[in-house]
């Protein structure tokens, strides 16, 4: 029984080497550079699945915020094209060695702000991304009625983005509110119900020049981001320093 095993198996094993004899002859190789050929081919074809299971995992992520960010920034980031971005860069730093619980990104439109905060927020993995012109109807302590059935943010998350401060509505009385509580709520990490406490991040994008956001939301705001948050004033380049 076991010598009949053995020439069936001996004679597959002669089978298949004299197939690939015949392959690499009629491609005028040898049989270790078809082999290697064949490696490489199953390399890439594996490297080609884990790249459509992220961009998938991305796209997953970001999707829910598509009507807010907008097409262009969603394809960059599900295709990984922001990744080499200064900016981008900058605000990884901080995600990997900052030793604050916020960061305030400012600069004018188009620098690439949002794009790099939701960058940070799909490299870390969840979290939760708010426009500021959705702040006020988000807050946790308004009534469902009063939220108009928008989702609460959740400010036990780990991470949030809030995007383009200073796009809300300035006739809105509850947002002034809603932004000092929300700064307040943030600023301390995060206990699991068993105790454990890990970081809470919030990465907070705006137009408004770091030093005038006083001007806009007042001085106990500024005072609370000056303490707490790291700033990076974003022109022609990156440049990282405490908000002032």
């Amino acid at each position: 029984m076991d010598s009949d095993l053995f020439d069936v198996l001996a004679r597959a094993n002669a089978a298949f080497n004299a197939a690939l004899e015949t392959e690499a002859a009629e491609l005028g190789i040898t049989v270790d550079e078809l082999e290697r050929r064949r490696q490489e081919a199953a390399f890439a074809e594996r490297e080609a699945e884990r790249s459509s299971a992220a961009r998938r995992r991305r796209l997953q992520i970001v999707r829910p915020y598509a009507e807010r960010i907008g097409r262009p920034i969603v394809e960059a980031i599900a295709n990984d094209a922001v990744e080499t971005s200064s900016l981008v860069l900058a605000v990884r730093d901080f995600m990997d060695h900052g030793d604050r619980p916020m960061l305030v990104v400012s600069g004018g439109v188009g620098v690439g702000k949002t794009c790099a905060a939701i960058a940070a927020l799909v490299r870390h993995g969840h979290g939760v991304y708010c426009h500021a012109a959705d702040l006020a109807s988000r807050y946790e302590p308004w009534s469902a009625d009063a939220r108009r059935g928008v989702e609460p943010i959740d400010m036990s998350t780990s991470f949030l983005v809030l995007d383009d401060l200073g796009s809300e509505r300035g006739d809105d009385p509850r947002f002034a509110e809603a932004i000092g509580q929300t700064i307040d709520r943030r600023i301390g990490p995060g206990i699991t119900p068993d105790g454990e406490i890990y970081r809470r991040v919030t990465i907070i994008t705006t137009n408004i020049l770091t030093k005038d956001l006083g001007e806009k939301y007042g001085a106990r705001i500024a005072d609370r981001l000056y303490e707490h948050a790291q700033a990076m004033n974003v022109r022609d380049q990156v440049s990282r320093r405490r908000t002032k």
